[in-house]
């Protein structure tokens, strides 16, 4: 794989005679579009809550937050309300590394 990486390496440093075509398209190309600073943590948040909220309609039936965190807390094992809990606890976690990690 070395190998390979390192002959693609040495072909892309080789320029083409191109007559000046590669500048005039890169000139001609718009800006880079940013996306506002504001859509990245709407979008993780938004997504954690709805699947959050996915967790929780197509939970089994009785099920409860506070009895898988209990259940969690006391070592009870893995019921479905502790897995759920475990579920929802994760998805939010991971949403804050994500947006931590973009900040």
């Amino acid at each position: 794989m070395k190998v390979l990486d390192a002959l693609l390496r040495e072909d892309a440093r080789e320029t083409i005679a191109d007559a000046g075509f590669s500048t005039r398209v890169l000139g001609a190309l718009p800006p880079p579009w940013r996306r506002a600073a504001w859509v990245t943590p709407v979008l993780v948040l938004g997504s954690a809550a709805v699947g959050s909220l996915l967790a929780m309609v197509f939970a089994p039936q009785g099920f409860s937050i506070a009895q898988g965190f209990l259940d969690v807390v006391q070592m009870r094992g893995f019921t479905p309300a502790a897995i759920g809990a475990m579920a929802l606890g994760a998805a939010l976690t991971g949403s804050a590394v994500l947006l931590a990690a973009d900040a």
